[in-house]
């Protein structure tokens, strides 16, 4: 038998699965000293002690332990930057809970990261633990703000191709200036921030031509208030790119693989533009199917001159299938009008370029805040899973509006439609305008994809009102219009119209055209249309 004993606060549990001894092991002193040890590095008990007693059965091991008393209270002191409730957040210790002296170090540690964030380099923090009563313990971080330290210079040493400003272009830390300072903060020394712009000057050096770039950790001087930090560089020698070659599974010609590299064109080798160059190679093979296509250049540096080859190893690997496509995240729109925009079909060759066209599809539809197309591999490596995952956004509309003319006075206007109605795509609006003189309503209805095909089709009903000097005229009537794509982006629209006209009110003054137009009651139109959809 192997239990603990005397704890009230700490679960059994946790403290067994410490141990590592179990019932039925050979009786082993020395791996029960190591369960003491990590029961004891629990940091919950003052005390763990081992009592073995014989029984029938075998030996009966306690674990008895004293626990350390709880957190009654926490006490803040010295802050100003910072609430209190900001400096709680941060820190592991709670009230109530087990007292742990290495949490209450951290805590400290975690205080004094917070105020070095904003700037307080020379602040402190201490710690301390008492035992007033018999109620609990009482922790007190006391703390001594200091004064903001600012960046007084950043300088760089080595630096021979690029001077000061070049290089401070390239990096987030930036120096105290008394007019952006106050409002920004800027000039803060963030050794976090910093660290990283040790990484961006090594990659702009490495993007103009000196692969052999080092930059050594920044040194950090203080002089009373003020910060120094020195970047020191190591440049190197500069490279331009020699010959550029490509081996291995040749899908496209050596003189089509060349129009995609574009590390050659530039005066001096970039490591940034060969990695373009990798995604643009990757990139022509995937969008023939070959998904897991492996591109690694190989560089040697040239017997002439500062220049680097490059040979561009190519392993097309398996030919990838699409397997299932899953949508996700439409509760109203349907599946089917998200894979009716779909470039990519189940069985399907994998095809990077189609999923990039399909995604925009998406997004032209207006329907979605977000849209993300994500391959996801099986256990079958010539088989892909395709995950389209939305985010759907209101889709209807509703606008009312009033204006004045000097020909029809007030004007009352109003709109409400639906551009996805209902989930299938369709649009859906009614249009009224109210005047002294005239009015004009107009239901109409579209159906972009009819029985998902690529034909769309629609219908507008129409009733206007107007009343003229001389006349007034009614028109009510309907049009039907539909559109198909015919080459790429090009498609033709054709609409055709009925309209009942009737004219009323013709006074004797009135225009012998308007008189003789009063007994032609029905017109009609036909209209065709070419249009180019640059989206």
């Amino acid at each position: 038998v192997i239990k603990p004993e005397g704890n009230k606060r700490v679960d059994s549990g946790a403290i067994l699965r410490k141990i590592q001894t179990k019932v039925g092991d050979i009786y082993d002193p020395k791996q029960l000293r190591e369960d003491l040890k990590s029961i004891f590095a629990m940091g919950y008990f003052n005390d763990v002690q081992i009592v073995v007693n014989n029984s029938a059965r075998g030996k009966i091991v306690t674990f008895r332990v004293v626990e350390k008393p709880i957190i009654s209270q926490i006490i803040i002191e010295g802050q100003k930057e910072f609430k209190e409730e900001e400096i709680l957040a941060v820190i592991d210790v709670k009230k109530y809970h087990i007292l742990n002296p290495n949490q209450v170090n951290q805590s400290s540690q975690a205080i004094k990261a917070m105020y070095d964030a904003k700037g307080f380099y020379n602040s402190t923090v201490t710690s301390d633990i008492s035992y007033p009563t018999e109620a609990g313990a009482v922790v007190t971080f006391t703390i001594d703000e200091g004064k903001k330290i600012y960046i007084e210079e950043i300088q760089f040493e080595g630096n021979e191709h690029f001077d000061k400003d070049d290089l401070i272009a390239e990096i987030e830390t930036g120096e105290k200036t008394w007019w952006l300072t106050w409002l920004t903060e800027e000039g803060l020394l963030d050794m976090d921030k910093i660290l990283l712009d040790v990484d961006r000057i090594a990659a702009f050096y490495h993007n103009h031509g000196f692969l052999d770039a080092k930059v050594a950790e920044p040194v950090v001087t203080q002089e009373e208030d003020k910060i120094f930090l020195k970047f020191i560089i190591e440049e190197g020698a500069r490279y331009r790119v020699g010959t550029v070659d490509f081996e291995g599974d040749l899908l496209l010609s050596r003189k089509e693989l060349a129009k995609l590299v574009s590390v050659r064109k530039e005066p001096y080798l970039s490591r940034q533009i060969l990695r373009e160059d990798i995604r643009a190679i990757q990139d022509a093979y995937s969008a023939r199917g070959y998904a897991f296509a492996s591109i690694r250049p190989r560089t040697e540096k040239s017997r002439e001159g500062n220049r680097i080859d490059i040979n561009f190893q190519i392993a097309k690997n398996d030919l990838v299938y699409i397997d299932r496509i899953t949508i996700k995240g439409n509760t109203r729109t349907r599946d089917n009008v998200i894979r009716r925009e779909l470039r990519i079909v189940e069985g399907g060759k994998f095809d990077s370029a189609a999923l990039r066209q399909s995604n925009k599809a998406l997004q032209r539809l207006g329907f979605f805040e977000e849209v993300s197309i994500t391959p996801e591999p099986t256990s079958d490596p010539t088989r892909m899973n395709i995950v389209v995952s939305v985010k759907e956004k209101p889709t209807g509309r509703f606008s009312i509006g009033v204006g004045y003319s000097t020909t029809d006075n007030l004007i009352l206007s109003g709109e409400i439609s639906e551009n996805n109605f209902p989930g299938r795509g369709d649009t859906l609006s009614f249009s009224a305008d109210i005047s002294g003189s005239s009015q004009k309503f107009n239901l109409a209805y579209t159906n972009p994809r009819l029985n998902d095909s690529m034909l769309s089709w629609g219908v507008d009903i129409f009733s206007t009102e107007r009343e003229y000097d001389d006349y007034d005229r009614e028109n009510k009537g309907f049009g039907f219009r539909i559109g198909y794509p015919i080459y790429e982006k090009w498609y033709l629209y054709g609409n055709y119209s009925l309209t009942n006209t009737e004219l009323s009110k013709i006074s004797a003054n009135a225009s012998w055209i308007i008189k003789n137009s009063a007994d032609i009651e029905l017109s009609s139109a036909v209209e065709i249309s070419l249009v180019r959809d640059t989206r």
